[in-house]
């Protein structure tokens, strides 16, 4: 027993000795020689410290940054034409300000191959979300300096969000003008599903026979969805700074639906360029072209797999009182 009491200690403040040398490599060396305990209370005092500089930082500063007469967000459900509004858009506007022709570069991905992206002109640098426009100072472990220099956000570009599903604190949905793209629930929650075995369980055979055990991530999908349609649904009241959109719209009729966002921010309007824009994105061109989403979902991949798919979202909506079919009256 006083082996086992002297030994645990020791495999611990190993643990603890590898956690500081690898994270925390810049610690006061003469900190770091005191005893176990006050290695324990640092740690929390660090974590603590971290936590208030992205409550005061990325919640205060940067909300307060933000020119919401300008920002262009669009929010979307997952696999709801979000990243085809954001190319249309991005094609449009390298050509409205002679940045380009309006056609894309195909972009891989170093450590994924299979995964590429289209850059257009206006896209000169990362914009997956508004967290890597911060600028960070240099600071220390012990005296934090409050980081207050922001990147210059391009305020002629657009942004995307799945808000809330990815949680965007950074925004004040009370000031922003947003664009904000609805798909049927069942579609929306199949794709989602979809993707996400595509990509993420891609080296997992998943077929109609062992489909249930993967009813958890269903669920946990269907879940997110109907996050998503309430949050939206409360907050429509104030159409003047929301412009909601329909999937099934958008794909039926681009054109038309890229007219109102154009519209709605106050962009000039270029019928060809828009025609060009909407034609160079168009699937079939992009197949041409050379460029193919591995996780996008065909016609080849197995519909009696998405059927199955389907009828068990509808059973999950159905036990949860999830009004599907009138989700959403815009």
């Amino acid at each position: 027993m006083n082996f086992v009491m002297k030994f645990i200690p020791d495999v611990l403040k190993r643990i603890i000795k590898k956690i500081f040398f690898k994270y925390f490599n810049k610690i006061n060396k003469n900190l770091y020689k005191k005893n176990f305990i006050t290695k324990i209370i640092f740690f929390i005092a660090v974590v603590q410290e971290s936590l208030r500089l992205i409550n005061h930082n990325y919640r205060l500063i940067f909300k307060n940054k933000i020119n919401y007469n300008k920002l262009k967000q669009i929010y979307s459900l997952p696999r709801s034409g979000a990243h085809y509004s954001l190319n249309v858009l991005e094609s449009y506007l390298e050509q409205l300000y002679n940045l380009g022709n309006g056609e894309g570069k195909i972009i891989t991905n170093t450590f994924l191959p299979e995964e590429k992206s289209i850059v257009f002109g206006i896209d000169n640098y990362s914009k997956e979300n508004l967290v890597p426009k911060i600028k960070y100072s240099n600071f220390n472990f012990i005296k934090f300096k409050r980081p207050n220099i922001l990147n210059e956000i391009n305020y002629d570009s657009f942004y995307t969000s799945h808000h809330p599903i990815q949680f965007n604190n950074l925004i004040d949905l009370n000031k922003i003008k947003a664009v904000v793209l609805i798909r049927d629930p069942i579609k929306a929650t199949s794709s989602f599903v979809l993707l996400y075995f595509n990509h993420r369980l891609r080296n997992q055979e998943i077929n109609i026979a062992n489909l249930n055990n993967y009813r958890h991530i269903i669920y946990n999908r269907c879940e997110l969805v109907i996050k998503f349609i309430n949050y939206w649904n409360n907050l429509r009241k104030n159409k003047e700074n929301f412009l909601f959109i329909k999937f099934e719209e958008l794909i039926k009729n681009p054109h038309n639906s890229f007219l109102e966002i154009l519209n709605f921010y106050k962009i000039e309007i270029n019928e060809n360029y828009l025609s060009k824009s909407i034609k160079f994105n168009s699937t079939e061109n992009l197949h041409e072209i050379g460029f193919s989403d591995f996780k996008t979902i065909t016609i080849n991949d197995n519909l009696k797999l998405r059927d199955n798919i389907d009828s068990i979202i509808e059973e999950y909506f159905k036990k949860k009182n999830f009004d599907y079919k009138n989700y959403f009256k815009i």
